[in-house]
C-alpha cells in the first residue's frame, strides 16, 4: 500500500514539474507581439480602421494572467483622424476561474486614456461599428469593400436618423452577449465574464453633437470602480473638468455612486447618487450644483427616487441677471416613460430664493401628486407662487385643478395666474417661503397706495394636452387687467380680455387671438408662432380702435407701469425736497436684448393712438424684424392736421443703431411740440423732412451720437419766448440815449413771441451737436438769418445761437424804426432748452452804429447855426462814446 502511495505522489510530482516546466518554457519561448501584425489585420479588415500599438506587449503568467500595452490608438474608418488612444493598458485575468469557463479579471488599469465621440446630422455615432452597428456612411464609400459590412443608412433599420435610435443600436451591440447570460455576468462563447475593478487616470473625451452644436471636453478624468457585472450594483468614484464653448461650461465635477449596467436591455441605474459641480455652467456661475438620489433608465422609461437638486451661486443672464441664487428640486418618487405615453410623480416641489436687479426674489411650487397614462389621469391640485420686492413689487399665484382624462386627451378644468403688480412703492413686507402655495388662488389686491400705481392681471382657461403628439391648448381663456392710478381720469381703468392659444410641439408652432377692450374699443391680435425650441418666426395682425399707452405705460415705467410725475414737478421730487444733480438714471437704459434670437412679420393698424403725449390718427405700419434688427416700414398716420409717412429700424446687434427718415407734411407744430415737449416754442403750419442715425446704450448715448439732416419749413407762426420788434425797439432808445447795456442778459419769457410769415431752417447733425446750415425768419417787420456760432446741442440739451436781425426794407410806418433800416443787430441766444436767455452783441454792432450815429449828427450840425451846431456835436459826442464805450 505504501508503494502505491509513493508511486502516487512521485507521479504527481512528476505532472507538477512537467506543467511547471512547461508553463515556463511557454513564458519563455511565447512572444505575443508576433501576434500585433495579425491583430492589426483583424481591425482593418473587419472595422475599416488602424489599429497602431507602438510599445511591446508584455505578459505575465503567475499569480495571474496579465497583459501590459503601451501607445495604442484607433483611427476613425476609413481616416487617418485620431478616434482614440491609450498611454498605458493594463490588464490581470485570474487563472482559476478560467477553468470553469469564468473570464475574471482582476483588475483593468488605463492611463492617458483620449477618446473623441461624435455625432453627425443624421443621429449616427462614431463609434457604432465598434458595437455591431454599421460603419458611418460617409467613410464607407471611401473604403473598398466597405459596402458589405456597413449598409448604408437607407438600407438599415438600424441606422435610422435619431439620437435614440443611435444609443439604442449602439446599446444592443454592446449587450449582445449579456442577452444570453443566465448570470448577473454576461457570457462571451459560454464563458461568463466578471471584472474585479477599474482605474482610470488622466483620462480625456471630446464630445461633438453636430445636432444640437454641442461641444464639451472632460478632461482630468480620474474614476475607480468596484467590482464590476451586469446588473449588479458596483461603487463609482470620479472626478473629472468640464469645458466647452457650446454651451460656454468651465467646471469641475466630483461624485460618486453605485451602477448598475446592462446595456442589452438597455437599463441603467445610479443608486446613492451624490455628484456635484462647480464652476461656470453656461449663463450660471454655480458655487454648487449637486444631485442626489436614485435614478434608473430601463428600456426608455426614466424613474427617480429620492431625488434633490440643489443650486447655489448666480445667473447671469444680460436681461436680467440674479445673484446668491439658493434654488431645489426635489422628487420623492418619479417616473417619466415616454414610448408608453405615461408620467408619475409624488410631492414634487420647487424653492428658489435670491436677488433680481430690482429686489430680492421668491419662487414656490408645489404638485402633490399627478398620475398620467394612456388608461387615465388624476392628481392633486398644483399651486405654486413667485414674489419680487423692491421698488416695484410683484405678487404672481398660478395653480391648475380638475385634472381627468387620459395621455392622449389631458384635461385640466381650470388653469388660473392672478398677479398683482405695484410700481413706485416698495412692497409692505418682504416675501417669505414660510406659506406654501396652493392650487386656490387668493383675489388680487384692487386698492394701491397713495401715489403708486398698482395692475392686477386675472386669467383662467380650461387645459387640453395631448402628451402622446406634445400639443395643448388654452381653449377658452378668460382674463381682465385692472389698473388703479390716481392719474387715471376715473382713478381706475378695467381691460376685460378673451382668448385661445394653442401649441404643437410636434409641429415647432404655436398660434393664439386675443381680444380685448380697451377704453370700449377692440383690441384684437391674431399671432402664429413658428420654430419654437429654436428661433421662433413669429407672424401677426394687430388692429386697435383706441390706444392710449401714456395710461398703460407713462413716462419712466415699463407697460402697465409707474405713473408719470405730476405736472410742474417733472423730476418727480416733492416741492421741499432738493433736486440732486442726476447722473444717468436706470430708466435712461436703452435695452433691446429682447428683439435676438427671434424674427417677426406683421402688420399693425391702430385707429387713435396716444404715446408719450403724441396723438395720431390712423396709425399703420409693417412690422419686420430678424436677427436682432426691427423695421417698420410703410408708417403713416394723421395727426395735427398733417400727415405722417416714412420708415424707422433699430438693431440691437449693433449697440441699439437707430434710423428714422420720417416726412410731416402740413402739421400744426405748436400743439405738436406742447404734447410732445411740454412746451411751444414754436407755432405754425409747417413741413418737418427728417433723416436721422444714432446709437447707444441708453438716452445720453444716443442724444450724444445723433447724426443725419432735419429741415424745416413753417408758415405764419411765431417763435415763443422772444420779442425781436421790441428788441430793436429796445436797441434804438439805447443808442439814442447813449448807454451801454453791453453785459446785459434777458430771460426768455413764454409771453413774449416773434411773429414772422415764412420760417425755413436746414440743421446737419454730426456727435449730438445740430448746425444751422441756413436760417431763414421772415416778417413784415424783419428779416432773420443764422450768425456764429449756430448751433444745438442736443447731448447737452442746449442752445447756442447767433441771430442776425436786419429791418425789412419797407417796414410799417408805426413801428418806428426806419433808423435802424440796414443796420444788422446780433442777438445771442444760448443756454439750457429750459432756461434760455438772450442779449445784443453791442460789440458786433459797434462799427456800424457809430458810422450812422456820426452821419447822422454832421448832417444835423450843417443844417443849424453855430450854436446850434455846437450843441448837436456834444449830443453826438455822447451817442458815439454810449456805443463805443470810450
Amino acid at each position: 500500500m505504501k508503494t502505491w502511495i509513493k508511486r502516487i505522489v512521485l507521479a504527481l510530482a512528476i505532472l507538477v514539474a512537467v506543467v511547471v516546466a512547461a508553463a515556463a518554457v511557454f513564458v519563455l519561448t511565447f512572444d505575443p507581439n508576433a501576434y500585433k501584425a495579425r491583430l492589426q489585420e483583424m481591425v482593418s479588415q473587419r472595422f475599416h480602421r488602424t489599429l497602431i500599438i507602438d510599445g511591446d506587449i508584455d505578459m505575465t503568467l503567475f499569480p495571474t494572467l496579465g497583459l501590459t500595452l503601451q501607445g495604442v490608438s484607433l483611427t476613425e474608418p476609413g481616416r487617418d483622424e485620431l478616434f482614440a488612444s491609450i498611454e498605458d493598458a493594463q490588464v490581470s485575468v485570474a487563472i482559476w476561474p478560467l477553468l470553469s469557463k469564468k473570464l475574471v479579471i482582476d483588475h483593468l488599469t488605463f492611463s492617458g486614456v483620449k477618446a473623441r465621440v461624435v455625432r453627425d446630422k443624421q443621429g449616427r455615432f462614431n463609434f457604432e461599428d465598434l458595437v455591431g452597428g454599421p460603419a458611418p456612411v460617409a467613410d464607407a464609400d471611401n473604403v473598398p469593400g466597405a459596402g458589405d459590412a456597413a449598409p448604408s443608412a437607407a438600407d438599415t433599420p438600424a441606422a435610422a436618423p435619431g439620437a435614440a435610435q443611435s444609443a439604442a443600436g449602439a446599446a444592443a451591440g454592446l449587450g449582445q452577449a449579456a442577452a444570453d447570460a443566465g448570470g448577473a455576468s454576461p457570457m462571451v462563447g459560454g464563458m461568463r465574464i466578471d471584472i474585479a475593478g477599474v482605474d482610470l487616470k488622466d483620462g480625456e473625451l471630446q464630445l461633438q453633437d453636430d445636432r444640437s452644436g454641442l461641444a464639451l471636453a472632460i478632461t482630468q478624468l480620474e474614476a475607480t470602480t468596484g467590482r464590476v457585472a451586469y446588473d449588479r450594483p458596483f461603487p463609482v468614484q470620479l472626478s473629472a473638468h468640464l469645458q466647452g464653448t457650446a454651451p460656454a461650461v468651465d467646471a469641475d465635477l466630483t461624485g460618486q455612486a453605485k451602477l448598475s449596467l446592462n446595456p442589452a436591455g438597455p437599463r441603467y441605474a445610479a443608486e446613492d447618487m451624490n455628484l456635484r459641480l462647480s464652476g461656470r455652467l453656461g449663463d450660471a456661475q454655480a458655487k454648487s450644483l449637486t444631485a442626489r438620489g436614485k435614478l434608473g433608465f430601463d428600456s426608455g422609461k426614466l424613474e427617480a427616487a429620492g431625488l434633490e437638486l440643489v443650486f447655489e451661486g448666480d445667473l447671469r443672464d444680460p436681461a436680467r441677471p440674479l445673484s446668491n441664487v439658493d434654488a431645489s428640486i426635489a422628487a420623492p418618487a418619479l417616473m417619466f416613460d415616454s414610448a408608453r405615453h405615461e408620467m408619475r410623480w409624488e410631492k414634487l416641489t420647487v424653492r428658489a430664493k435670491g436677488a433680481a436687479p430690482d429686489g430680492p426674489f421668491e419662487l414656490a411650487v408645489d404638485a402633490p401628486a399627478l398620475s398620467v397614462s394612456p388608461s387615465g389621469a388624476s392628481g392633486a391640485a398644483l399651486g405654486g407662487r413667485l414674489r419680487l420686492n423692491g421698488g416695484d413689487s410683484v405678487d404672481l399665484r398660478f395653480g391648475l385643478k380638475g385634472i381627468g382624462g387620459n395621455a392622449e386627451a389631458l384635461s385640466v378644468e381650470e388653469v388660473k395666474a392672478q398677479a398683482t403688480i405695484s410700481y413706485g412703492a416698495r412692497a409692505a413686507r418682504p416675501a417669505s417661503a414660510d406659506a406654501a402655495p396652493t392650487a386656490s388662488v387668493a383675489p388680487a389686491r384692487a386698492g394701491g397706495k397713495p401715489g403708486t400705481r398698482e395692475v392686477a392681471v386675472t386669467l383662467a382657461s380650461p387645459l387640453t394636452l395631448d402628451l402622446a403628439h406634445r400639443a395643448g391648448a388654452l381653449p377658452a381663456v378668460q382674463g381682465n387687467i385692472a389698473i388703479t392710478d390716481p392719474g387715471l381720469p376715473q382713478g381706475a381703468m378695467q381691460i376685460p380680455l378673451t382668448g385661445a392659444l394653442s401649441a404643437d410641439l410636434a409641429k415647432d408652432s404655436a398660434e393664439a387671438a386675443l381680444n380685448a377692450q380697451l377704453e370700449g374699443g377692440k383690441f384684437d391680435l391674431k399671432t402664429s408662432v413658428a420654430q419654437l425650441t429654436a428661433h421662433p418666426a413669429i407672424t401677426f395682425a394687430l388692429a386697435v380702435d383706441q390706444l392710449d399707452l401714456d395710461k398703460l405705460a407713462p413716462a419712466g415705467g415699463a407697460i402697465l407701469g409707474a405713473p408719470r410725475p405730476p405736472a410742474g414737478d417733472p423730476a418727480g421730487k416733492g416741492a421741499g425736497e432738493a433736486q440732486a444733480p442726476a447722473s444717468a438714471p436706470e430708466t435712461d437704459k436703452v435695452d433691446f436684448s429682447a428683439l435676438a434670437g427671434m424674427s417677426a412679420k406683421g402688420s399693425v393698424s391702430i385707429g387713435t393712438l396716444v404715446a408719450r403725449g403724441l396723438h395720431a390718427d390712423t396709425v399703420r405700419a409693417n412690422v419686420a424684424l430678424a436677427r436682432g434688427k426691427l423695421d417698420l416700414g410703410g408708417l403713416s398716420a394723421a395727426l395735427y392736421g398733417g400727415k405722417l409717412a416714412g420708415a424707422f429700424s433699430v438693431d440691437a446687434a449693433r449697440e441699439n443703431a437707430m434710423s428714422a427718415r420720417l416726412n410731416l407734411n402740413g402739421v400744426a407744430i405748436g400743439p405738436l411740440l406742447a404734447d410732445v415737449a411740454g412746451r411751444r416754442a414754436l407755432t405754425g403750419t409747417g413741413d418737418v423732412a427728417l433723416d436721422l442715425k444714432t446709437q447707444g446704450a441708453d438716452v445720453p448715448a444716443l442724444k450724444r451720437q445723433l447724426s443725419g439732416t432735419a429741415q424745416l419749413r413753417v408758415r405764419d407762426g411765431a417763435v415763443q419766448g422772444i420779442n425781436v420788434g421790441q428788441v430793436l425797439r429796445d436797441v434804438k432808445a439805447l443808442v439814442l440815449s447813449g448807454k451801454r447795456e453791453d453785459s446785459t442778459e434777458v430771460q426768455a419769457d413764454a409771453s413774449r413771441e416773434t411773429a414772422f410769415s415764412r420760417l425755413d431752417a436746414d440743421l446737419a447733425f454730426a456727435n449730438g451737436v445740430g448746425t444751422f446750415k441756413s436760417l431763414a425768419l421772415v416778417s413784415p417787420l424783419l428779416r432773420v438769418t443764422q450768425g456764429s456760432p449756430a448751433r444745438i446741442d442736443v447731448g447737452a440739451d442746449t442752445v447756442d445761437l447767433v441771430a442776425q436781425v436786419r429791418i425789412a426794407d419797407a417796414p410799417p410806418r408805426a413801428e418806428g424804426l426806419d433808423e435802424l433800416r440796414g443796420l444788422g443787430v446780433p442777438v445771442h441766444v444760448h443756454g439750457p432748452y429750459d432756461h434760455l436767455s438772450y442779449r445784443v452783441d453791442w460789440r458786433a454792432m459797434a462799427g456800424d452804429l457809430a458810422a450812422r450815429a456820426l452821419q447822422r449828427g454832421l448832417k444835423d450840425a450843417l443844417k443849424h447855426k453855430h450854436g446850434k451846431s455846437e450843441e448837436r456835436l456834444q449830443d453826438l459826442g455822447k451817442v458815439l462814446k454810449g456805443i463805443t464805450g470810450k
